[in-house]
């Protein structure tokens, strides 16, 4: 097993976790590129019908451009957790296969595929989080190979 093969599901999330930020953040600036026409009138607010106007124009083509990357983040998103719903799966025989003590298992397997951190680990199975880095590391000697 590799650091790499270790750290594929985290490294999947957390590109699922970016994407969907980035998609977010699209659908935010999509919201300030949309122009408001609004104008008073007797004191109430009205809309207009938009010109269409060379303003406009550039309007429309950034909202596209957005909603063209909106649809393509999407896409690849949809392939991440595609290997991602591999991946976890495959890491998890990995790790049943490489090591044999029940806690080293599951400690890795908390870290590796649940993606948990050392502090939430050590409460899960009831050690010390300085006890989980030590345990943790000395697992990765014995299994690690480049």
């Amino acid at each position: 097993m590799t650091y790499e093969e270790l750290n594929e599901v985290w490294a999947l999330k957390k590109a699922i976790t970016k994407k969907q930020q980035k998609i977010a953040a699209l659908r935010d600036s999509a919201e300030t590129i949309t122009p408001k026409y609004i104008r008073e009138q007797h004191g109430k607010k009205s809309y207009p019908a938009l010109d269409v106007s060379p303003k406009s124009k550039n309007i429309d083509s950034r909202v596209e451009d957005n909603t063209s990357k909106i649809i393509d983040t999407e896409a690849e998103i949809v392939k991440l957790q595609e290997r991602l719903i591999k991946a976890v799966p495959e890491l998890t025989d990995k790790i049943l296969a490489e090591v044999k003590d029940d806690t080293e298992q599951t400690l890795l397997i908390y870290r590796y595929v649940s993606c948990k951190y050392f502090r939430d680990i050590g409460f899960l199975l009831e050690m010390s989080e300085a006890r989980v880095y030590f345990l943790h590391r000395q697992i990765l000697k014995k299994i690690l190979r480049d």
